[in-house]
């Protein structure tokens, strides 16, 4: 019950982390509304919020649930779309230069690739920092996979090269989920 648990909520807040709050009606027009509204509105800042009172209902002591909050925020307030460009899926990798999209490849892509290793292991770091467990660090290494998958998928949907990461977001956030289903006490 908890390993599923864990794994849906922290998909969903990765989605919602990604910005698939911006589908819902009338959310982008109240979060440009202000700056304000649009600082706490923003995906990181809500999934942020929301991942404390996840871990405290899970049974994490609320110090450690608060810094697991602001581990979260840390680990994914950068914005990612280069790490995830280049990751890329079974198309390839791509970025936006002058506003073209163009085909990466060799060494640009390897660089890529490991920016977006460091990445994910600074996401697992941070979680790992406030609740100890290594199945952060490993979650955290997982992100080239869970996003070559989802924008695998998001390319064989669309047949785009650029077809966007919407899809990796809450597959890397189920593998996080998996890691949080470890550290919290069991039954």
């Amino acid at each position: 019950m908890i390993w599923g648990v864990c794994i849906i909520a922290c998909a969903v807040l990765m989605a919602i982390k990604g910005g698939w709050l911006g589908h819902i009606p009338k959310f982008n027009e109240l979060r440009e509304s202000s700056r304000v509204a649009g600082f706490l509105l923003d995906g990181s800042n809500v999934s942020a919020a929301l991942f404390i009172p996840l871990c405290l209902g899970l049974g994490v002591a609320w110090p450690f649930a608060l810094l697991a909050g602001a581990a979260w925020f840390a680990g994914n307030m950068i914005s990612m779309g280069e790490e995830a460009s280049a990751v890329g899926g079974y198309k390839g990798g791509w970025a936006k230069i002058a506003g073209v999209i163009v085909e990466i490849r060799g060494a640009t892509r390897l660089s890529g690739i490991k920016s977006a290793l460091q990445r994910g292991a600074w996401t697992g770091a941070m979680l790992c920092l406030a609740m100890p467990s290594a199945a952060f660090i490993l979650a955290g290494f997982a992100f080239i996979p869970c996003y070559w998958i989802g924008i695998s998928i998001a390319q064989l949907q669309s047949k785009k090269l650029d077809a966007g990461w919407a899809y990796a977001e809450p597959i890397w956030g189920a593998v996080i989920g998996a890691a949080l289903a470890w550290f919290v006490p069991q039954g």
